[in-house]
């Protein structure tokens, strides 16, 4: 199975043939798309790890909510730069969002 940086946009396009695999940057998870097939066709997905991958997992403890934070931060500060915005829009986003 290849790696792509863009793999989501590869899995959704019409010409998805094969299975790939990326990262989501949002939680730090490792995402794999496979090609559409039939509900009933059985699969069998194995993940090996590298000894170096987990030699190296704990610098990865904490992260996901540090980005989560962050994408928190980020949006509010984003509302908050728009004055002409009403606080129960910026609350409904923020809401929707589930930030």
């Amino acid at each position: 199975m290849l790696h792509s940086r863009f793999a989501q946009a590869q899995a959704g396009s019409t010409t998805a043939d094969a299975a790939v695999w990326g990262y989501s940057g949002k939680d730090l998870s490792a995402v794999i798309y496979l090609p559409e097939m039939p509900a009933s066709e059985r699969i069998e997905l194995t993940v090996t790890y590298s000894d170096e991958s987990a030699e190296t997992r704990e610098l990865f403890y904490g992260k996901k909510g540090i980005i989560h934070r962050f994408m928190e931060l980020t949006l509010k500060a984003e509302l908050d730069s728009r004055p002409k915005l009403s606080e129960e829009f910026k609350h409904k986003v923020l809401e929707q969002a589930k930030l």
